[in-house]
């Protein structure tokens, strides 16, 4: 998930396939968001190719939220005095 500020500003240039109904864990929301894919995401050292992702309007302009598809390369630490999570690749292809 991005923010459709980054999508609109040029910086990417995602390949748009459809919307999809997002929800809040009460049900009392939803929302129908533009979801695509593109070429590659570059968060570090670490290069994640043909990536799904969705924008919202409720995402900051420079936030995002990863998920699991991702996040499952990776062995994570907590550094909870540090305030920090640290991915370790895991070696999951």
């Amino acid at each position: 998930m991005l923010s459709e500020e980054l999508r609109k500003s040029g910086k990417i240039n995602p390949t748009i396939t459809g919307n999809i109904a997002f929800g809040g864990v009460d049900g009392t929301m939803v929302a129908s968001v533009p979801c695509g894919r593109i070429s590659q995401i570059l968060i570090g050292p670490y290069r994640y190719e043909n990536s799904s992702v969705c924008f919202a309007t409720n995402v900051g302009p420079t936030d995002g939220l990863v998920g699991f598809d991702f996040l499952r390369h990776f062995n994570w630490t907590f550094d909870y005095p540090d305030g920090k999570l640290i991915l370790t690749p895991n070696g999951l292809n």
